[in-house]
């Protein structure tokens, strides 16, 4: 996907921000857990149009 390596999300995952999985372990994201995948990137693109950029991520909204 996109250049990326995704896998499943698990509890305590370490790539994601405090907020986030307190929000994934609540089912606060309206999506089974199990069904949510996260991928490593490098924080130099951790910006949504570096991110789009260098690996090819679409940024515009549908």
């Amino acid at each position: 996907m996109w250049g990326l390596e995704p896998r499943p999300v698990t509890s305590g995952d370490d790539l994601l921000a405090a907020p986030v999985a307190a929000a994934v372990e609540g089912g606060k994201s309206g999506i089974p857990a199990a069904e949510l995948i996260v991928a490593e990137i490098d924080p130099a693109h951790a910006d949504t149009a570096a991110l789009g950029e260098a690996y090819g991520v679409p940024t515009e909204r549908r």
